[in-house]
């Protein structure tokens, strides 16, 4: 079995020759799950080699990025492709500083970007209060609760922004397509300027 690495725009990066697995093991789940963690594989690897063009550097967090609302919304399809096939959890946490103004954006990066993982997707989705999305890929219901109470606590401890830092959990089993996940996740940093 061949399997390609594609990245975000479906150019291929890399291929997987697969040449252990016994013909038994072939079938149509196997091949979906090897193709996706191919998919998985190539955002590691784009995330890599195209850095300037997907994400940008954040400032005061040495080798942190964020990364562009397009590649975001990428992989949060790939995400919700995942449960939809395979019922792989994933979420977006999105973690906002309800009614200050947007003058504060760097310093709630800054904040939060010290506490992220290198496998989460964070990104800037041009709200009108400071935020961060944070794409947790694979991370069910309990690793996301650590996650939030990890960002959180630190958080709080920051005299400027932490009495006004939220964070709001959409988990992708509970939204039919990108779109109205889209849509959810404006209305909450809407709701809070």
């Amino acid at each position: 079995m061949v399997v390609p690495l594609l990245d975000s725009r479906d150019h291929p990066l890399a291929v997987l020759i697969v040449t252990g697995m016994p013909f038994i093991s072939l079938t149509k789940k196997s091949v979906y799950l090897v193709a996706l963690i191919c998919r998985w594989a190539s955002r590691v690897a784009e995330v890599d080699a195209q850095a300037d063009t997907t994400s940008r550097v954040v400032e005061g967090v040495e080798g942190q990025r964020i990364f562009t609302e397009q590649f975001f919304r990428t992989n949060v399809q790939l995400a919700f492709d995942s449960y939809q096939k395979h019922s792989l959890p994933s979420a977006v946490v999105l973690l906002t500083a309800a009614r200050q103004p947007k003058a504060k954006q760097a310093r709630l990066e800054t904040l939060i970007m010290a506490n992220i993982r290198g496998g989460d997707f964070p990104a800037a989705m041009g709200l009108p209060i400071p935020h961060l999305a944070v794409l947790l890929p694979l991370c069910g219901e309990r690793g996301v609760g650590i996650f939030t109470d990890r960002i959180l606590a630190t958080c709080r401890k920051d005299p400027e922004l932490g009495a006004h830092l939220q964070a709001h959990v959409v988990n992708l089993d509970t939204v039919t397509s990108l779109d109205q996940l889209w849509a959810d996740l404006t209305q909450i940093g809407r709701a809070h300027v």
